[in-house]
């Protein structure tokens, strides 16, 4: 996991990349109980839309963002920015999106560590999509 791997290239023998064979991971998942989706809506939309933001101000500008990232966690700006190349933040990070694939991987390794049981998870009943603006919802199935 960078920036770890790139600090240490000399010493490590990279074998695969997870995102390789885990192309939809899904990275973040924002948490809020009915009564923020009832109350305060425009709270989360609000955050929805800087997290978009963010992650457009970092692709198209990521010598400025490794600067200051780097600045803020005290990391080598030049470590950050191989690490902004790799991992691509459009689309490791996303604008917010949902992705039912990315869903799926998720249910399907909740299953593995036995965290969940074999039923499927219909995501509609779990998933309020209500915070995102039209045009990043989506259908979604079970899992």
């Amino acid at each position: 996991v960078d920036p770890a791997l790139t600090q240490h290239a000399s010493e490590l023998r990279t074998i695969f990349f997870a995102r390789e064979f885990v192309p939809n991971f899904l990275q973040s998942v924002w948490v809020v109980d009915g009564a923020m989706i009832k109350n305060d809506p425009g709270v989360i939309a609000g955050f929805m839309r800087a997290w978009a933001r963010a992650v457009d101000y970092t692709v198209s500008h990521p010598i400025d963002a490794a600067n200051r990232y780097a600045k803020v966690t005290n990391a080598d700006p030049k470590f950050v920015g191989i690490t902004l190349a790799h991992e691509q933040p459009g689309v490791y990070f996303g604008r917010g999106q949902l992705n039912q694939s990315a869903f799926a991987v998720v249910a399907q390794s909740m299953r593995l560590g036995k965290l969940i049981g074999p039923e499927k998870l219909d995501l509609a009943k779990i998933v309020d999509q209500s915070a995102l603006p039209v045009s990043m919802r989506m259908k979604l199935g079970a899992v």
